[in-house]
């Protein structure tokens, strides 16, 4: 089930399009675009997929989504759709300038950018204080709208209440950090994740030893280098299960795996779902 493209209407007047969505709400089907979008969702629950993540919403959803990300949400019965709204603000990437968010008072926004490559849930006290926001996105006009929205994103980028959703695998992309080192690393898994990676030619790559690389890549990344790999390979299993009619053992080998149950528990672990249920659960 390939995802479908959406054009994303310009709003006339304004840099950045900000529509109020009543009910019904949700009626975009599995879509994706190359603008950002930051969404609050208000009195609505359900079940929200992004990218190879699935797992339900509740009331005051509040996601900031990088470009052609797959992405859509589905309300549960428990919703009133007589009180619940979606705010939707789009904006291209360079809808202030190419280089303005390389400025140095806008380069934690330009990070943020970055991240939500993968899909952000923000959470928390940011939350409140951003969702508040995006409802006096209406009553104000013209530069005092910009700035608001300015404020928003900054507002995201400085706080720690931000959850990545999708995995880096599906995403098909990952920003290393300021590390050329590591950057060849990354750059090598990627276009050889589905192929057996024995630690002591990633280690070679690195030019270090295998017990200084594992350490070096922990310290970097925050995981061990096979969690990394693993996550990349399921990520791109689950893309093939939504977007191809493979079978799930001809899925687990393409993906870089050579042992069926192993890939069956990695999938589990990583999605908590098996990989039928996982396609099953889009389909519906």
């Amino acid at each position: 089930m390939k995802p479908l493209f959406r054009k994303i209407s310009e709003a006339s007047g304004y840099s950045f399009s900000f529509i109020e969505e009543a009910p019904p709400l949700f009626e975009t089907p599995w879509h994706f675009h190359p603008e950002y979008e930051l969404i609050f969702i208000k009195n609505a629950t359900g079940r929200r997929y992004m990218g190879d993540h699935i797992a339900d919403f509740y009331e005051n959803e509040l996601v900031f989504i990088g470009p052609n990300l797959p992405h859509f949400w589905q309300n549960d019965d428990k919703t009133d759709l007589s009180k619940s709204k979606a705010y939707v603000i789009h904006f291209k990437p360079d809808f202030l300038g190419n280089a303005y968010f390389n400025l140095p008072e806008t380069l934690p926004i330009n990070k943020l950018l970055d991240k939500a490559k993968l899909g952000l849930k923000i959470k928390g006290e940011t939350n409140r204080i951003v969702c508040e926001m995006i409802e006096n996105l209406p009553e104000v006009a013209g530069f005092e709208r910009l700035l608001l929205l300015q404020k928003a994103l900054h507002t995201i980028a400085e706080s720690y209440d931000i959850e990545p959703l999708a995995n880096a695998g599906f995403v098909e992309s990952f920003k290393a950090v300021q590390d050329e080192r590591i950057n060849k690393v990354f750059e090598y898994v990627m276009y050889n994740f589905r192929e057996k990676i024995a630690l002591q030619d990633i280690a070679a790559i690195a030019f270090m030893s295998e017990i200084a690389f594992c350490r070096y890549f922990k310290s970097r990344t925050g995981k061990s280098f096979f969690t990394f790999l693993n996550d990349i390979r399921i990520g791109y299993a689950c893309r093939l299960l939504l977007e191809s009619g493979m079978n799930v053992t001809a899925i687990c080998y393409e993906s870089g795996f050579n042992n069926l149950s192993h890939f069956n528990r990695q999938f589990k672990q990583h999605t908590k779902e098996t990989p039928q249920h996982y396609r099953e659960l889009f389909r519906k």
